[in-house]
């Protein structure tokens, strides 16, 4: 350009207008990375530039002088756009969309075509599979029945939550294996509303039966029930049993022995979702503080000894973590960098414990989520009191995720095998990549509420991560 002849410049990232960078005829990296507090950014003023900006669009339009008001002004402008690329890649061996509880409620409104479309849609963006719940009630945690409940009964439901019928899981299932999709289902089971107004807020974790033998009775023929539907649209991975935290602590053999029937007649894999974030976290029954070494979750973990049993078909368990919003940070203004190393250092003791003990078994990161509120990375006690959006906290959280995945042995703590070599099944004999990783498998359930963005893990840094 003749630059004696520009009047005026205005930047955009993601098209929205950047006033502070006006009249600027470059900008840096730090202003590329700085958050004014822009209402139409949904996101609050961010005093550091410690963030995420891989996939971001940024755009300048240049005036020449004397245009406002005398030409139009759409003809005289002259844009320049450009996208902030990723420099490296990660990709699992699965991404799975965990559409998660309420998804009859939702998925009902579609038209069989539509609901086809959506799951094509989760396709384009990355993901491999869908996960959906299937949802069961007890009437109080000390009962020896899991129940299917057909229509939603206020005294019962939870969040007006039914179980699906044949007929509402199998099409599901169809759709989604007619999009070219994996697909998971996962037990779900619900303490009756009732017992919670009468007793306080209960959840899976409290269940604790009061004749063990009859509960597992009953709930393996519920999944004996589901096989055939399952093999019929070749169900990857079933997991019975979600956060069941007492039940994994006192019933080894007898999930061993559900299992094993189950296997006899599913042919998929089978896995175990642990509430593992619970048990690293200060919330757990079983853990009155937080845990910081592979030792101290070994000592409380050491008697699950389930975790060793194989299929009909000689495969080992899924090792499911939950990992809903682990605490990231310690500020409320986050620092993707603090919060990428975090990450690891929180699930290092789980993965290297398990990876060490359990070689063979594939690992999954099951709940992997996150709300676009402010204050979120603070953890649950911190986010569940504040509802301000908070789209670029959002961001950085998800980078934190998946970067903190792939380049996991940069930032653990010393001593620490890395996190992604920890997660994962290693391909022995094989190259390492850029972060001293062999090749490897990884499943990963990410929740989504709905539409979602690209699934595979951007970086904005290459070299050595």
């Amino acid at each position: 350009f003749d630059m004696s002849k520009v009047g005026e410049i205005i930047w955009y990232r993601n098209g929205i207008p950047e006033p502070f960078l006006n009249n600027k005829m470059q900008i840096t990296n730090a202003e590329m990375k700085t958050f004014m507090g822009y209402p139409t950014e949904h996101s609050p003023r961010s005093y550091n530039t410690d963030h995420a900006i891989a996939g971001y669009i940024y755009s300048v339009a240049i005036f020449p002088k004397g245009w406002s008001g005398s030409f139009d002004w759409v003809s005289a402008k002259k844009t320049l756009t450009t996208t902030v690329e990723s420099t490296s890649r990660w990709r699992p061996k699965g991404i799975w969309a965990q559409v998660n509880q309420t998804w009859l409620s939702y998925m009902q409104k579609l038209s069989y075509d539509d609901l086809v479309a959506y799951f094509k849609i989760l396709k384009i963006d990355g993901f491999t599979g869908i996960s959906l719940d299937r949802n069961y009630y007890m009437m109080t945690p000390y009962d020896n029945e899991v129940v299917e409940l057909r229509t939603v009964d206020p005294e019962i439901s939870i969040w007006s939550i039914r179980t699906a019928t044949l007929s509402e899981l199998g099409t599901m299932l169809k759709a989604i294996s007619e999009a070219g999709l994996e697909s998971h289902v996962r037990g779900q089971i619900y303490i009756s509303q009732k017992y919670q107004d009468e007793h306080g807020p209960t959840f899976q974790g409290d269940i604790d039966p009061r004749n063990p033998g009859q509960f597992f009775d009953n709930y393996t023929a519920l999944w004996l029930k589901l096989a055939p539907l399952f093999n019929k649209y070749h169900v990857e991975l079933i997991t019975p049993f979600t956060e069941c935290d007492k039940i994994e602590k006192n019933f080894s053999d007898l999930i061993e022995e559900m299992y094993s029937k189950i296997s006899e007649v599913y042919d998929g894999e089978i896995g175990f979702e642990e509430p593992t974030a619970n048990i690293l976290n200060e919330s757990s029954y079983i853990n009155p503080t937080p845990i910081y070494t592979v030792s101290a979750f070994a000592r409380l973990v050491r008697n699950f000894t389930f975790w060793d049993w194989t299929d009909s078909h000689g495969r080992p368990m899924r090792i499911e973590y939950s990992c809903w919003t682990p605490p990231l940070e310690t500020q409320k203004d986050q620092r993707v960098s603090v919060m990428e190393r975090n990450f690891v250092e929180f699930w290092s003791p789980a993965v290297n414990y398990y990876r060490s003990t359990y070689p063979d078994d594939p690992q999954m990161f099951g709940e992997i989520g996150t709300y676009d509120a402010d204050g979120v990375a603070l953890g649950p006690s911190f986010y569940r009191t504040k509802h301000e959006f908070d789209e670029q906290e959002f961001a950085d959280i998800w980078y934190a995720y998946l970067e903190g995945g792939r380049c996991g042995e940069k930032v653990a703590p010393p001593g620490a095998l890395s996190l992604i070599s920890s997660l994962v099944r290693s391909s022995r004999g094989k190259r390492g990549d850029q972060c001293g990783n062999s090749e490897k498998e990884l499943l990963t359930a990410v929740s989504v509420p709905g539409r979602t963005g690209g699934a595979e893990g951007r970086s904005q840094r290459g070299g050595d991560c």
